[in-house]
């Protein structure tokens, strides 16, 4: 009887949870963030809190703000070239994806009013990369050209990610329009990589595969490798995908800025 009741117990307090989810996940977005005031000293604390309430929003996006869905987004092209003469390479990766955002955590966060500027960095459990490649390069006169596809899973992975967005101003200092939003992303740390890439070897199988086992066997060499790539394609992705999205967005009507304030944060 004592386990039946208990097990009655669990059932409501569980539907519960779900249901207070299912409420918390119908409330406006000004809501999330109504309790952080500018300029109070909790402010960075409180919007990094109210943040990580708003996951369910990379799925969905925020219609009312014109603010389009960010999991997964997509990249049309990205293109990275390295090097000179005999050792260069240009990359070039299409129509690729990348997911897990809504699994994510962010957690520091920094305001920078005086320069327009907030920087914050992400925690990952898994992040999903896939799409096509293209890559042309010379390595010590020897001519390379290969292309396919890849497919990369990032675990405990971190980056920070700094946004600015300066006013533009007349000749007498006044404001009129603001500048295009800015973003720069810097990957930290991976825990974990796990990276299949397609005719790696101009379509040798069998070495093809001995040379992914090699990779994921020892992939950290390959990570600060991948670094710079993973920067390049999240930075062109966000900063379209910021600038479209947040380009009309009303700051202060999720954050009305303290009495005789005009910045940006």
């Amino acid at each position: 009887m004592k386990t039946g009741a208990l097990t009655a117990l669990l059932v409501l307090a569980a539907a519960s949870v779900r249901a207070q989810d299912a409420q918390d996940k119908q409330r406006p977005l000004p809501d999330y963030f109504k309790s952080c005031i500018r300029g109070r000293p909790d402010f960075d604390r409180c919007i990094m809190d109210a943040l990580n309430q708003c996951n369910h929003f990379f799925h969905t996006g925020v219609p009312e703000y014109n603010v389009p869905p960010f999991d997964p987004f997509f990249a049309k092209e990205v293109v990275q070239k390295r090097g000179s003469n005999s050792l260069f390479y240009k990359l070039t990766l299409r129509d690729v994806t990348e997911s897990g955002w809504a699994t994510s955590k962010v957690i520091r966060f920094k305001s920078d009013p005086r320069n327009y500027r907030i920087r914050y960095t992400q925690w990952w459990p898994e992040k999903f990369l896939a799409g096509q490649y293209e890559f042309d390069g010379n390595m010590i006169q020897l001519p390379i050209d290969n292309k396919g596809q890849f497919n990369l899973t990032l675990y405990n992975f971190t980056q920070t990610t700094t946004v600015t967005r300066r006013p533009v101003l007349d000749d007498g200092g006044r404001f009129l329009r603001w500048a295009p939003i800015k973003v720069q992303i810097n990957v930290l740390n991976s825990g974990d990589m796990a990276l299949h890439i397609s005719h790696l070897l101009g379509g040798r199988v069998v070495m093809e595969n001995i040379l992914d086992r090699i990779i994921n066997a020892a992939w950290r060499p390959g990570f600060f490798v991948l670094r710079t790539t993973i920067n390049d394609l999240v930075e062109t992705a966000f900063n379209k995908i910021f600038n479209d999205g947040f380009k009309g967005f009303d700051l202060e009507r999720i954050l009305p800025p303290p009495e005789g304030s005009t910045n940006a944060l």
